[in-house]
């Protein structure tokens, strides 16, 4: 046991090393791992041609080992490192966790560790001849001098054909492999999707091994789920959109809940949306192109979510709530991934086939969907050359907060209750930011929420005897100055840096008005 312990971190090093020196050779032709592509690429691969989803059984557990061993010397690793990976199976047993206890201990003799790091690149290596058989067959969808045969990752598959004959070769293909790697197709999973002319009538496909026995049915679909991206008819990806749709009340209905649990509302129900929901609902934003009204109405409930967190009414404008709250908007967090993915791309070799195809679709002349959005981001970001991860992330950091606050100039330029809104909030701290009482009356006076100002406004100001048009001026005590020292001095004075600065100004705010409300008529 203590020979293993010191040994695993080494055979790691050893098996990694040679994994990557192989799968640098071979990622350009195969996908070991998962790469993803542009949506007007995945529009062109579906448009015309036909694609087969299929999924293994226990994928993991049915790998044979002996047929694994013989697979990674096929493919050029050393014995002795072959034997370093056997004795982390050599042994190896379990134990089932049933309703009485523990059983005893059973011998496993079959399949991958569950949860081992080196697992998923046994089984990709497992797999891989499948491509090369598959490549070798003709099979695939064309991109310029690149075909892609299949896509694989982990225990599923997607076999491209751009006709029913390659079809039909390629399902022979992969029924004659998992019969030789022992391994079983999951027929309940696994599914077809034909798109383009003809595609209307769907068939159910017949699997036969090499005996020419039946071995299963696939049945044609309109829709089908690929790595969290539905796949449907037409492609303009409308059930991917429909499904994520269906999870907005939901979610909103989530964040609240669980925010409002805690004592700190307004931080838990930014970190929950920010970085568990949003992720979720952009989920694919890089590849996938999004359409107007599902953009529009993602960013409507980013709204009533800041308003409900900031305590403010509907009557705020979102540009005000998203300031407050330090958020982007939803279509500049998408440029923000999209940009970040294109650094991802360009670090690619340009012999890999992700890269070819990317270049294809690029030299093509035609401005897709795709690369009109790339474009945008292009404007504002650049193209990345010569940049490194840290200082792309930082340049792509600052370019977008820039666009973001350029925007929201000409938001607040709109909105006559946020003339005195101070939009300079990026990275500075908001101490009024709260659902405390004095919180929500500051960010009230900052965003110029009605319902607050409403009671006050076109009555007379105790103070400085004039008709009160804007209550934050009045409320500040600058109302007795003159327009230009006074559009100088209330920016800052809407900024409290400290909560007895934002205790104050509430303070201020509820005496006012109160003398207001409270004033002798005719005055």
């Amino acid at each position: 046991m203590v020979y293993m312990a010191v040994s695993f971190p080494v055979i790691l090093v050893l098996f990694f090393f040679h994994v990557q020196v192989y799968c640098e050779r071979q990622k350009k032709k195969y996908q070991i791992g998962v790469q993803r592509l542009p949506s007007a690429i995945l529009e062109k691969v579906c448009c015309e041609r036909g694609a087969h989803f299929n999924h293994r059984k226990v994928a993991f557990d049915s790998v044979e080992r002996q047929i694994l061993w013989r697979v990674l010397a096929e493919l050029g690793f050393s014995q002795q490192l072959i034997g370093l990976v056997c004795t982390l199976y050599n042994g190896q047993k379990r134990q089932v966790q049933l309703q009485g206890g523990l059983t005893g201990w059973i011998a496993c003799e079959r399949g991958v560790k569950q949860g081992c790091v080196l697992s998923p690149l046994l089984f990709a290596l497992f797999m891989v001849e499948l491509g090369r058989r598959l490549e070798k067959a003709g099979t695939g969808v064309r991109f310029g001098n690149q075909r892609i045969p299949a896509l694989l990752y982990a225990d599923d598959v997607v076999v491209m054909c751009e006709n029913d004959d390659h079809m039909v070769e390629a399902l022979r293909i992969v029924q004659e492999f998992l019969d030789e790697r022992m391994l079983s197709l999951n027929f309940s999973k696994s599914k077809i999707i034909k798109f383009g002319k003809g595609s209307r009538t769907q068939w159910t496909w017949s699997i036969f091994n090499s005996r020419g026995e039946v071995k299963g049915e696939v049945q044609e679909v309109d829709r089908y789920k690929y790595l969290g991206i539905w796949f449907s008819k037409p492609v303009r990806f409308s059930v991917h959109e429909n499904v994520k749709k269906s999870k907005l009340s939901r979610i909103e209905g989530l964040v609240k809940t669980m925010s409002g649990k805690l004592r700190d509302v307004v931080k838990a129900g930014s970190l929950l949306w920010k970085n568990k929901f949003l992720p979720q609902l952009l989920y694919g934003c890089e590849v996938v192109r999004f359409s107007k009204t599902f953009l529009d109405r993602l960013e409507r409930m980013q709204n009533r979510l800041g308003r409900w967190l900031l305590g403010v009414s509907n009557r705020v404008p979102g540009v005000a709530v998203r300031a407050e709250l330090g958020w982007l908007s939803v279509r500049n967090e998408i440029k923000k991934r999209q940009a970040l993915y294109w650094f991802r791309l360009q670090q690619h070799s340009g012999e890999e086939w992700v890269v070819r195809v990317v270049q294809y679709e690029l030299a093509l002349g035609e401005r897709s969907l795709w690369t009109g959005d790339m474009s945008e981001v292009w404007s504002v970001c650049g193209f990345g050359n010569n940049a490194t991860k840290s200082s792309w992330k930082k340049r792509v950091k600052t370019a977008i907060w820039e666009l973001e606050k350029s925007e929201r100039l000409r938001e607040l330029a709109r909105h006559p209750t946020l003339r005195y809104f101070p939009p300079g909030l990026i990275g500075e701290t908001r101490p009024w930011v709260s659902r405390t009482a004095t919180g929500r009356v500051v960010t009230q006076i900052r965003v110029g929420d009605r319902v607050l100002t409403d009671k006050v406004v076109g009555k007379v100001c105790p103070d400085c005897g004039q008709a009160i048009e804007h209550a934050v001026i009045h409320v500040l005590g600058l109302c007795g100055l003159a327009e230009e020292e006074r559009e100088g001095r209330i920016p800052r004075a809407l900024l409290p840096t400290t909560k007895a600065e934002t205790v104050g100004m509430a303070k201020r705010f509820w005496v006012w008005q109160d003398k207001v409300l409270h004033a002798p008529s005719g005055l």
